[in-house]
């Protein structure tokens, strides 16, 4: 099988390594089709991440009738990307070729008919099959290896604008190092931060190895925020990159409302900072990814009929 992902914005490349993992794993080709601009190095990442498996990153600009032909699939990696037109929609079997990878708890993207979500929306659509951006970063025994090496607890925030200080004030922060990592972070922001924990690094537009680097050196991802649109309506990018890591997550327990992982600790308890509970998180990860494939399978796979 030959799958295309299409991404026209100069963003949301994470999301790419699931979709590289489920490819690898079923021996599928696989072109990507995407804005090639602020991509801070994650081509040259996944390339590496994931030889020797081999696939092709094109401009999105290539992407033309002729090219879809070639693919039995196509995924369109932000639903509401407009990159991709509707008017695509009328070309031979698109409605059975062309899917929609869903950031968000409404549909966006009514012409494209064959969908996937990047979360469960559990309260609007229940019914919609999930596939995290999740995939094989790190082995557990590379996790353990790379914790051993630290004297302190490494914590990650990653991404996410409405991370809220107050959350650490549950935590006993002794012996770790925070390190907050974001494209931009505002004054105000780091301020905020500062006050609850001095110490903390902030790291703004890091390039991709560097970032993954300590993410994977992480003992723990916070996602310090409990905005109704990261319980119900979106998502974070931390949550793929904490489970590929083998990073424990710790989120508000608000948030875990629809996600439903087994693994996370929450703020409010107050949990101990020292040991992440390894087995858990990568036991998770493995149900997560077998999910993902059996998803993705049947959304490929189905049926929905010809195009109006």
């Amino acid at each position: 099988m030959h799958i295309a992902l299409f991404n026209g914005f100069p963003h949301h490349f994470e999301v790419f390594g699931g979709f590289i993992e489920y490819c690898r794993k079923n021996e599928h080709e696989l072109t990507i089709f995407t804005c090639k601009h602020n991509n801070n190095g994650w081509f040259s990442f996944y390339q590496f991440c994931f030889s020797p498996y081999s696939f092709q990153i094109r401009e999105v600009n290539e992407f033309t009738e002729k090219e879809y032909a070639k693919y039995d699939a196509v995924i369109v990696t932000t639903d509401d990307d407009f990159h991709f037109s509707d008017h695509n929609m009328n070309w031979p079997n698109a409605n059975n070729k062309i899917i929609a990878y869903d950031h968000y708890y409404t549909i966006r993207r009514h012409a494209i008919k064959k969908r996937i979500a990047i979360r469960p929306y559990l309260t609007t659509r229940p019914e919609l099959k999930v596939f995290y951006p999740i995939y094989e970063m790190i082995s557990k025994q590379e996790k353990l290896e790379l914790l051993r090496s630290s004297s302190q607890t490494n914590i990650v925030i990653v991404g996410c604008p409405d991370n809220n200080a107050d959350f650490l004030k549950y935590l006993d922060l002794k012996n770790t190092n925070i390190t907050y990592i974001r494209r931009t972070i505002s004054a105000q922001k780091k301020q905020d931060f500062q006050l609850v924990c001095p110490s903390i690094q902030f790291k703004e537009n890091l390039p991709t190895e560097p970032m993954i680097d300590a993410i994977k050196r992480a003992h723990y991802i916070f996602l310090c925020t409990d905005n109704q649109n990261y319980t119900h309506y979106a998502t974070s990018g931390a949550i793929g990159m904490a489970f590929s890591a083998g990073c424990q997550i710790i989120m508000p327990r608000k948030n875990n409302t629809e996600y439903q992982f087994k693994s996370v600790l929450y703020f409010e308890d107050s949990p101990s900072l020292e040991n992440p509970d390894l087995d858990a998180v990568f036991k998770e990860r493995e149900e997560i990814l077998s999910k993902n494939y059996i998803n993705l399978d049947n959304v490929i796979h189905e049926t929905y009929g010809s195009n109006c």
